[in-house]
């Protein structure tokens, strides 16, 4: 049986925190905490909560990563209501998806799913490892694809070069196409 830890909750403080991982450009505990002035140990409690009740979906950075865990509504309309951009509402419609096959499909724990985060801030959304292979997603909020946005993919199937690693992208294009090595894939693919 599942249950839901015994702790005292603030509703408002529950609404400020979710208001700001649907807003901040980094949704991470540390700097939710900081935005709102809050201590540390009252927004993780929250935010347990808000995991536990699934409204909150919590993205772990790949061990090779400098990012650190990265927290998501669970429902790309209400971020989108709650004021979160275009590129927001991708990240977690994108996340939800992801958690949803993979539970569906039964690979939780079989199928290594992070994010990453580079030295110099890039960030790549989506991270599969799995049997010795390795494959690496980044959302582009745009219709055109930037080239320099697709550098940290480059950078990481050098990296990661003895896993086979895969590159893709997901962009406002109409049809895949293969750019310098990532397979740009339309937004509609992520479903």
């Amino acid at each position: 049986a599942f249950q839901i830890p015994t702790r005292k909750v603030n509703p408002a403080v529950l609404h400020r925190i979710i208001r700001e991982i649907a807003t901040s450009p980094e949704p991470e505990s540390g700097r939710i905490s900081k935005t709102l002035r809050l201590s540390s140990m009252t927004v993780k409690s929250h935010i347990d909560v808000l995991k536990t009740l699934y409204v909150v979906n919590e993205v772990q950075p790949h061990p090779q990563s400098t990012g650190k865990p990265r927290l998501y509504l669970c429902d790309a309309g209400v971020c989108g209501w709650l004021g979160g951009t275009f590129e927001r509402q991708l990240e977690t419609a994108f996340y939800v998806e992801q958690f949803a096959k993979l539970s569906y499909l039964g690979l939780e724990g079989k199928v290594q799913f992070s994010s990453f985060r580079s030295l110099r801030g890039s960030f790549v959304h989506g991270v599969w490892e799995s049997a010795g292979k390795i494959a690496f997603l980044k959302i582009l909020p745009t219709e055109r694809i930037d080239k320099r946005e697709l550098m940290i993919l480059q950078s990481l199937k050098e990296r990661f070069s003895s896993l086979h690693p895969k590159a893709y992208c997901l962009a406002g294009t109409r049809h895949p196409e293969t750019i310098d090595g990532v397979r740009a894939l339309p937004w509609e693919a992520m479903a």
